[in-house]
C-alpha cells in the first residue's frame, strides 16, 4: 500500500469510526417502563428462547413506538477475541399499538455491534400514552461453560434505556432445571445485587427502581451435561489494520452510504424543508 492510499484509508476509517455510532432518537423526560418481564428458556441444543413483555408509558401523545437493541458482537472481556451472538426468529406483537417493525445493524467502533428493532408505524401515534409490547427471539451463543458448569451470564434489559424502569422480573427455565442464580442491577459494571432465587427448578430474579441507563444482569447455572454447545462463538477482534484490508473501495462505499444516511437524518435534502421528525422511544443496548 503506497503512502497516498494509506492516508486515504486512515481518513476513511476515521470517518467510519465517527459515523459508526447509532443515531439515537430524542426522548422525552417523564417516559417510564412500568414493568419489564423477561422469560428465558434454555434448550438442550444450547439455544435460548427469549420472550420480553414491556409495559411502556410515554410522556407525550405524539409517539410512534419504541426501539429495542439486541447485541450481536462484543469484546470477550479483556481478550483479543470478540463474542458473536446470533439473533433469529424475531417476532413482535402489541394489544395497544402497531407491532410493525424493521431491523437494522449498528456498530460502535470495530468490536461492538447490535441489531436494532424499530417498532411502530410512522402513520400512527400512541394517543393514550401507554402501550404493551411482546418481543420474542432466539439467541445462539449466549451460553458458556465455567469450570465444567454451563452458565447463562446475560445483560437482560440492556443499559441504553433513556427511561426509568419501575420493575423488572426475570425467569429462566432449563431442561434439567437450574442450580443457582445471581442478579445485579445498576449502571454497566455494577455489583449491586438484586433479588434472585431458585424456585421449582427455575431461576427467578427481580429488580426495582432503575434509573435511566441502568439495567439488570443475571448469572444462571444449570447442571453439567444438561445442555449441548454451551460455548461462546469467538472470533479474533477486528483491528485497525484488519479494517484497512477491506480495501479502499469497500471503505469508501461504506462511508458514502453513512454520509448519505447522516444527511438524510439531519434533513439536508434538496427540494424543500426537512420532513417532520418521527418520534420513537429509545431502547437499550445489551
Amino acid at each position: 500500500m503506497n503512502a497516498r492510499i494509506y492516508r486515504i484509508v486512515v481518513i476513511l476509517i476515521g470517518l467510519l469510526a465517527g459515523l459508526g455510532l447509532a443515531l439515537p432518537a430524542h426522548a422525552e423526560d417523564g417516559d417510564r417502563i412500568r414493568s419489564f418481564t423477561i422469560d428465558y428458556s434454555i434448550r438442550e441444543d444450547g439455544l435460548v428462547d427469549v420472550v420480553e413483555t414491556i409495559d411502556y408509558e410515554f410522556a407525550g401523545s405524539d409517539r410512534h413506538g419504541i426501539y429495542r437493541a439486541l447485541i450481536t458482537r462484543q469484546p470477550d472481556g479483556d481478550t483479543d477475541q470478540d463474542v458473536l451472538y446470533g439473533i433469529d426468529d424475531i417476532a413482535v406483537s402489541s394489544p395497544d399499538a402497531s407491532a410493525d417493525f424493521t431491523t437494522s445493524t449498528h456498530s460502535k467502533g470495530l468490536r461492538t455491534k447490535w441489531t436494532e428493532l424499530k417498532i411502530g408505524d410512522a402513520d400512527e401515534t400512541i394517543d393514550d400514552g401507554r402501550a404493551g409490547y411482546r418481543i420474542s427471539y432466539t439467541v445462539d451463543g449466549a451460553l458458556r461453560t465455567i469450570n465444567g458448569i454451563p452458565e447463562l451470564y446475560w445483560n437482560a434489559t440492556g443499559n441504553g434505556w433513556d427511561a426509568a424502569i419501575d420493575d423488572v422480573r426475570i425467569t429462566v427455565n432449563a431442561p434439567a432445571g437450574v442450580t443457582s442464580v445471581s442478579c445485579y442491577q445498576g449502571p454497566p459494571g455494577s455489583t449491586q445485587q438484586c433479588s434472585g432465587a431458585v424456585r421449582d427448578g427455575a431461576a427467578v430474579a427481580q429488580a426495582q427502581g432503575l434509573d435511566k441507563e441502568e439495567g439488570v444482569t443475571i448469572a444462571v447455572q444449570v447442571p453439567a451435561g444438561s445442555v449441548r454447545n454451551a460455548v461462546p462463538t469467538l472470533e479474533p477482534a477486528q483491528t485497525f489494520w484488519g479494517a484497512a484490508r477491506l480495501g479502499v473501495g469497500s471503505i469508501a462505499a461504506t462511508v458514502g452510504t453513512l454520509v448519505l444516511s447522516l444527511l438524510a437524518f439531519l434533513g439536508m435534502r434538496r427540494g424543500g424543508p426537512p420532513p417532520p421528525p418521527l418520534r420513537w422511544r429509545d431502547a437499550g443496548h445489551r
